[in-house]
């Protein structure tokens, strides 16, 4: 199931960020264009349409506008799946030829000349007729036609052909198609994994919705796309995010990830769908008296609350100001005719200009690097103290975020047991359940990173013989999900029954080692990332198909 994942994750990433590059550049080709030509317009305008224009003159305006509100730049939404396609199998192909570095080099330039000279015919051309060379010969003989276009307003309206409308948009898409081959080439160089579908994600999202913003101004039709691409990016990222799990996934894993990320996705395409009915049935003329009322309210609800602060603030700046009336009315009383009073001259020692101005440079400096180091001790602080081990049942990056969870990890705090990690200090039946899993790894039983306590006590109690292990990770559940905590007499045969087992079953390099500092060492290793390997189960000892 995990090879089903990496392949879908990997086709998801392909078409998500190809209409990220899709909707960029429609929307920088158009903007390009349609600035070309709203000038060639009005030029034409201009010269044609004075006094009594002719038939001719007119059908050129004409079909001239309707090209300007029609225009669509850029390259085909098809041809930019299709590049993503051809570079990264380019990539994998050249990968899997295990050929020294000069032949893959060479191999990898000839081809991409060969594959992207087909697609610069297709995006310049406009059409599949690689045999006919007439398009690209043209360009490549006279390159200003090409990517200029008519400039010559008489000759334009005596011979309106819209293939020779001026502009600017060809040198951008040729760049921008490079550009593309350049990016999954090296995508292509190793395994789709998830942090790099989330690198994509967090640099495709910006680009989409400044792109979304300048949409009204380059008037383009691609503003649609959005939606589609956001939700085509989550679901990359998830099923990327799922494709990490080391073990296979049955039918109990698989259906509630998939319920989840369909209604997810069906969520965002019901939200899609209700704001495309509500433009089609034109609501914005009822909404909008509603929405003037509602922001009338909130306009005046504003005013009752900031008035007194207003009023607080001038208060207070009058207050200052009538230090210096006294002084402002002196400078006014003088006139701006009369010359200033000389002052008289001292022989007291004048401080250099050059000497003010490099002290002032010099604190400057020490204040910037300060406030640089500074933050690095508070950010290197912080992460030091979001490191937890694997199986920690809080994730240290939810205690670090926003301004509370800051301030609560820069402030002293009460002080725990070195090397014992964060969420033991809350309750014995959370370093109980710490207990068996470091016990569990000892013996050669993995906890998998997506795996639950139930899960794992279900995997591990049969695997090591350990029947306590189950009813442990049902009270560590209730308490952590659940916080139903229990007493410390319903702990005492647990812990008694994991220490006799502890005693039965010990562990291959600890064998003569008392078991309570053996455990106390253990905590202490996992907490500051030590004895992370994976060691081999003791000879004879059943784990099972794991």
């Amino acid at each position: 199931m995990n090879r089903w994942f990496q392949a879908a994750s990997t086709h998801l990433l392909i078409l998500s960020e190809a209409m990220a590059w899709f909707i960029v550049l429609r929307v920088l080709a158009t903007a390009m264009d349609r600035s070309v030509l709203t000038g060639f317009q009005q030029t034409v305008e201009a010269g044609h349409l004075g006094g009594e224009p002719t038939a001719a003159a007119l059908a050129a305006v004409q079909l001239l506008r309707r090209a300007v509100d029609d225009l669509a730049s850029g390259p085909p939404l098809a041809l930019v799946i299709l590049t993503a396609y051809l570079a990264l199998g380019l990539s994998w192909g050249i990968r899997r030829l295990r050929a020294p570095a000069a032949v893959a080099v060479m191999v990898g330039l000839a081809a991409s000349v060969v594959l992207l000279n087909v697609l610069f015919h297709i995006a310049l051309a406009g059409d599949l007729a690689l045999w006919d060379g007439s398009g690209m010969q043209r360009f490549f003989t006279d390159p200003q036609a090409t990517l200029a276009g008519e400039r010559d307003t008489a000759a334009w309206v005596a011979n309106p052909d819209p293939a020779r409308l001026p502009g600017t948009s060809a040198g951008l898409v040729l760049v921008g198609m490079c550009a593309l081959w350049a990016r999954f080439i090296y995508v292509g160089r190793s395994a789709v994994s998830f942090p790099r579908v989330l690198r994509s994600f967090s640099v495709g999202f910006p680009a989409v919705l400044l792109a979304t913003v300048l949409v009204p101004l380059a008037g383009v039709g691609v503003g649609v796309l959005a939606l589609p691409y956001f939700v085509l990016a989550m679901l990359t990222v998830a099923v990327a995010n799922a494709a990490r799990s080391t073990r296979d996934w049955t039918f109990d894993r698989t259906a509630p990830w998939a319920v989840s990320a369909l209604a997810t996705i069906g969520v965002l395409a019901g939200i899609a769908l209700l704001f495309g009915l509500l433009a089609v049935l034109e609501v914005r003329e009822v909404v909008a008296p509603i929405g003037s009322a509602l922001l009338g309210a909130a306009l005046a609800v504003m005013e009752v609350v900031l008035t007194p602060v207003f009023w607080a603030l001038e208060h207070a700046f009058r207050a200052i100001a009538s230090r210096f009336a006294s002084d402002a009315l002196d400078t006014v009383q003088q006139g701006a005719g009369e010359p200033t009073p000389k002052q008289p001259e001292t022989d007291d020692f004048v401080t250099p200009a050059w000497l003010t101005t490099s002290l002032r440079l010099a604190a400057f400096t020490v204040l910037a690097l300060g406030s640089y180091w500074l933050a690095r001790y508070l950010f290197r602080r912080v992460s030091e103290r979001q490191q937890e081990p694997e199986y920690a049942e809080e994730r240290a990056a939810a205690e670090g975020t926003g301004v509370g969870g800051l301030l609560r990890q820069l402030l002293p705090q009460r002080r725990r047991q070195p090397g014992v990690p964060r969420w033991l200090d809350r309750h014995a039946v959370y370093r109980l359940f710490a207990r068996a899993v470091v016990d569990a790894e000892d013996r050669g039983v993995l906890r998998a990173p997506g795996d639950t306590p139930l899960q794992f006590a279900a995997m591990a109690a049969p695997a090591l013989q350990a029947p306590m292990m189950q009813e442990i990770a049902e009270q560590f559940d209730r308490a952590r999900y659940g916080r139903h905590y229990p007493s410390a007499e319903a702990l005492a045969p647990l812990e008694r029954a994991l220490g006799e087992w502890e005693q039965a079953h010990p562990a291959p390099e600890a064998v003569g080692e008392p078991q309570l500092e053996r455990a106390e060492r253990l905590l202490e290793e996992r907490a500051s990332g030590l004895g992370r390997r994976r060691r081999p189960p003791p000879p004879g000892l059943n784990i099972g198909p794991y």
